[in-house]
């Protein structure tokens, strides 16, 4: 195969770094283009991976694991749905931040015309637009959301075929990994970061069960919750004895 033929060090123009750079400025999640950007990177030290190849011993040349020719067809199709989800959400973030007056639409029918990320995926996100008005975030919409729910299946098998062969796939996992977060009400994951936050830095944290900010007393973190102290004006934070 002609793949099989060409060098594995993906070069940039500096697109990508840009994309991401200005996402997190405006703290709108792409993690699929993060991803995207950042195995550009890892190709480019092919000196390093040429001396480290077989460093996990036979784990990296694990078992094949078959897959119908569907499952990558669907994979692709739900990983594409939700890297156009991110990008258009970051468009519609840097419109409103910078008063560019951006209309989704128009840039969809742009794609669609010749851009070189045209794809019949455009004219349903196209379609989706009225329910992602406000936010731009088109997993609001109902034919979006059904798209990723009978695919996602197909990208879950593919990713754990790539990890069992001991094969990166970064772009399709972090695109998995994006809508298990965006879909989870509860991010149990994020509460342990704030905690650690306050841990090591005393940042505080907010908690469930009544308002404010508290500070825990890591020292004794068995100790049951003590009535939260008035606020001091100087750290404007409420702060109890112990966090359970």
């Amino acid at each position: 195969w002609l793949v099989d033929q060409i060098a594995d060090r993906a070069k940039s123009k500096g697109t990508g770094k840009w994309t991401s750079q200005d996402a997190m400025d405006l703290g709108v999640p792409i993690p699929a283009i993060d991803a995207a950007v950042a195995a550009r990177t890892v190709s480019a030290y092919q000196k390093d991976r040429l001396a480290l190849d077989g460093g996990l011993g036979n784990w990296k040349s694990g078992p094949a694991v078959e897959l119908q020719d569907e499952t990558f067809g669907k994979a692709l199709e739900c990983a594409m749905t939700l890297a156009y989800v991110q990008g258009l959400h970051q468009i519609h973030a840097a419109s409103k931040e910078y008063g560019y007056g951006t209309n989704l639409s128009d840039v969809l029918r742009v794609w669609r015309a010749g851009c070189i990320i045209r794809s019949a995926l455009l004219d349903p996100l196209r379609e989706g637009l009225p329910s992602a008005e406000e936010s731009g975030l088109l997993l609001h919409d109902k034919g979006v959301m059904e798209r990723l729910r009978l695919t996602q299946v197909h990208l879950r098998r593919l990713i754990s075929a790539a990890i069992v062969s001991g094969r990166p796939v970064p772009a399709l996992s972090a695109s998995l990994a994006y809508l298990e977060g965006m879909t989870s009400g509860r991010l149990r994951g994020a509460a342990l970061i704030q905690g650690q936050r306050d841990l090591f830095g005393a940042h505080g944290y907010e908690r469930l069960d009544c308002e404010g900010t508290f500070h825990a007393d890591w020292d004794h973190p068995r100790q049951p919750d003590a009535e939260p102290q008035e606020e001091k004006e100087e750290s404007k934070r409420v702060t109890p004895k112990t966090e359970k």
